[in-house]
């Protein structure tokens, strides 16, 4: 992830940004218990180019709060769907429309010096799988969602 902020004023700055993001693997189960949700034991992988704003307002000489935001385009579903007994369903789920989503984020952290600060960030990803098809019927509908969270450290910059 790269990118440039401007400052506007002597408290606030905004700027662009883009990149490609590897959020980790996902497995489908069950959220209560461990028990089979009708799935393969598989994972699936979270990735995605994104492009987007941010901003960022300066609290005080020492502290600030940043925001970001923008699109997302999560990475190919092309997964295999079961039946509680085991049996492929046979649905076409690889490149597919339906993976442009969104993300955003909030964040604070310390102005360590002039050019370098330190913080801690949540940045919300709206992941989708993409467009499902029945090769059979031809019936089209949305994968799986594929959302998740991210908390993270940062370390910044600015020249």
């Amino acid at each position: 992830m790269g990118g440039y902020r401007w400052k506007v004023s002597p408290a606030w700055g905004v700027g662009i940004e883009g990149g490609y993001s590897d959020l980790g693997n996902l497995r489908v189960r069950n959220v209560f218990r461990d028990d089979s949700v009708d799935q393969t034991d598989s994972t699936n992988a979270l990735r995605g180019w994104q492009v987007g704003a941010n901003a960022r307002v300066n609290i005080n000489p020492a502290w600030y709060v940043g925001m970001r935001g923008g699109y997302f385009r999560a990475s190919d579903n092309d997964m295999r769907y079961y039946n509680r007994v085991g049996e492929d369903l046979r649905l076409d789920s690889g490149r597919r429309d339906g993976r442009n989503s969104w993300y955003a984020g909030v964040g604070t952290g310390w102005n360590v010096t002039d050019r370098f600060s330190l913080g801690v960030h949540y940045d919300y990803f709206r992941a989708k799988a993409g467009e499902v098809r029945d090769p059979d019927t031809g019936a089209r509908f949305d994968g799986p969602k594929r959302s998740t969270a991210l908390l993270s450290l940062t370390g910044e910059y600015m020249f």
